[in-house]
Formats: C-alpha cells, structure tokens, sequence
C-alpha cells in the first residue's frame, strides 16, 4: 500500500503533503464532497475564496468591512512546517533550545537570530481574518435561512454577509450605523450607503494621522474613527446629504446632528431639541423662538421652517 500510495501522490500538485489525503472510499463524501463549500475542511480550504478576499488583514474592523470576510478571535496562525513558530514567522526551535525547555512563547529575534530566555514572553496572537461563516452556505434557502445577516448573490453563486451597501437604502438607518456612511456622489446622484473607510484605524494617534478625511469620535460608545462629514465641494452633492448644509459657499456640518436623545439635548455647542414629531425622529436646532420677528425667521438658515411647521427635512430645520 506504502507503494501505491507513493505513485498516486506523485499525480498530486504541490504541496503533495497537504493536497494528496487517503480516504476509504465510504469516507469521500464526509471529506472530499461535504468540504467543498467550508474553507477550513481538507478540500474546501483550497478551494474556497478565502485566500482572494481574505488576505492577510491583521485588524477585525478592517475583516469585517468586507462581505465574505470575518475576524475569527480564537484563530491561532498554523505554520506548514513542523515545529514551526508563528510567532517567529514559522522558524521552528533549534533542537538545543527544545532540550532546554524553551517553547515559541520564549524565544524572539535579536539581530536576525532567535534568542530564547526564560525572561521573554512572546506568545503567539490570536485572531485571523478567514471566510465569513455566510459562506457555509452553498444554496440560497440556506442562505435565507441562516441566523446571520447573510445575502445570497445569484451572480457569483455564493452567500456574503451582508455589507452597508446590501443592509441600508436610505440614509437615516445608514447614518445611525458607525460602520456605514452616506455617499452623495454613489447611486447616479441619489446617493448611497458604503463602508465607513475610517473605521480600520482602532486608536486617536492612528485616525490623526488622516485628518483630511478622518475625525476620532468620542461620542461613540465605544469612541471609533468615523469620516470627516460634508466634505462636498458643490451645492448639488451638498444638497442631497441630509446630514449637510450650503452656507457661504461652503458645505458644513447641520448644526444638532445627532441621532440619539441623549446626544441631541446635550449638545454643547446648540440649543437642539429631539423632535418626535416626525418618524423617525429627529434632532433639530431649536433657537427660533428667539428671533424677533419674521422677517428675521425667514431670513435664519437654520429656521426656514418656524413660522409654519410642515414636517421638514433634517436640513432644513
């Protein structure tokens, strides 16, 4: 058998050791069939998209922004050489450093060698960016089906997890997940919503560092690098942004641009009220009532809307 098994596995591609497996025939459709579609089983992790969209990202926001992705914390990097280190970039332990007692959490490199004392900790981190658990499912019913936020995609034949894009249609739900924003300029002029960019930085130091288009947001809980908002350049663009508004040729940020109560009457710059007369509801600025006059009201930016109330628009209050 030893024979045969070394003719069939020089029919293998490289690396043989991995992509040639003995199965008795009444195993192949555990194994090889049942694999197909899972990432991590014998066949499925060579087969799968895992490799192609789920490159080596080292952070979870920046995994979960992508569709077909997921940050999986327990995962533990494997090397393909025996007694390889992950930690060490796969270089297994000199034999003498093993008799010693040392493991991989006890050694690092010093000048391009590997040191090992009882005084180093250097374990191995965890956490991997691998197939998002949607792409278990290989059917639509199943992806229907699934307890997650999946999304069949009839053109590539396969289930994602569902992105900003696919979860959000107008710009209110869009607005109120961190993770997402509102793009003016998507959707042939109607905008839409996508992946805030700015959120793969998790620290202030590392979101200061994009300050042209980034702002650390301590209003979040927990605080998240968030996009600098109404950084339109046109009063079209500006226009269709709910969360903006035209003035002196500029677009700026709506004053009372809140989305939770609490948020809204604590506002530390505007007097802002949460209005719950429209649905959904909404923070508004609410200094009208101490304009003098109509003709002072009509000519506020901000109060267009106070001689008669018709259910405005955000930007318009």
């Amino acid at each position: 058998e030893y024979e045969i098994q070394q003719i069939l596995q020089g029919f293998a591609s490289e690396p043989k050791d991995l992509h040639y497996v003995t199965a008795y025939l009444d195993n192949v459709p555990r194994i090889v069939l049942q694999g197909i579609c899972n990432p991590n089983a014998m066949v499925g992790r060579f087969l799968a998209k895992d490799d192609r969209v789920c490159p080596q990202i080292d952070t979870s926001v920046e995994c979960n922004q992508r569709a077909a992705c997921n940050w999986d914390e327990n995962a533990v990097l494997a090397c393909p050489n025996q007694g390889g280190c992950p930690n060490l970039n796969c270089v297994a332990l000199l034999n003498s450093q093993l008799r010693e007692g040392f493991k991989c959490s006890d050694c690092m490199f010093v000048n391009g060698s590997v040191t090992c004392s009882k005084g180093i900790f250097n374990p191995v981190i965890s956490g991997a960016c691998v197939a998002h658990p949607c792409m278990l499912n290989c059917e639509a019913a199943s992806c229907a089906a699934s307890d997650l936020e999946c999304q069949y995609n009839s053109t590539y034949g396969t289930c994602f997890d569902k992105t900003c894009e696919t979860k959000y249609f107008n710009q209110a739900p869009c607005d109120g997940d961190v993770r997402c924003t509102w793009d003016a300029k998507l959707g042939n002029g109607q905008g839409r919503c996508r992946e805030n960019l700015c959120t793969i930085y998790s620290d202030d130091v590392s979101c200061n560092n994009h300050t042209a288009t980034c702002v650390w947001s301590e209003a979040s809980a927990p605080a998240v690098c968030l996009e600098l908002k109404c950084i339109y350049s046109t009063l079209a663009l500006c226009d269709r942004d709910d969360r903006c508004l035209w003035y002196n040729e500029t677009c700026i940020i709506r004053p009372c641009l809140h989305y939770t109560e609490t948020a809204c009457i604590n506002d530390p710059t505007y007097k802002c009220e949460w209005d719950t007369r429209v649905s959904p509801a909404t923070c508004r600025r609410n200094n009208c009532t101490d304009l003098p006059n109509s003709t002072s009201c009509t000519a506020s930016i901000y109060c267009k809307c106070c001689l008669l109330y018709t259910s405005p628009s955000p930007r318009d209050s």
